[in-house]
């Protein structure tokens, strides 16, 4: 019941780089989706883990720590 995403930065508006939100439509319907697929997920009793590209990127340790600890591997 865990659910793992990685938002590109751009298609999904990471905040560090669009602090006032999505700009372009693609951005907002994919905002839109992400929202509704949360929702979903809660409802259903799933845990949604998700990671931005610039984390996986840029900060990939981290990203494996939350991992491992989610997964019960530490």
């Amino acid at each position: 019941n865990l659910v793992i995403e990685v938002d590109g930065d751009f298609w999904h508006s990471n905040p560090k780089f669009y602090p006032n939100g999505p700009i372009y439509k693609s951005q907002i319907k994919n905002n839109l989706n992400d929202q509704l697929k949360h929702q979903w997920l809660i409802e259903n009793n799933f845990k949604l883990l998700r990671f931005w590209e610039n984390d996986i990127n840029n900060n990939l340790p981290q990203v494996i720590e939350i991992l491992k600890k989610e997964l019960n591997i530490i």
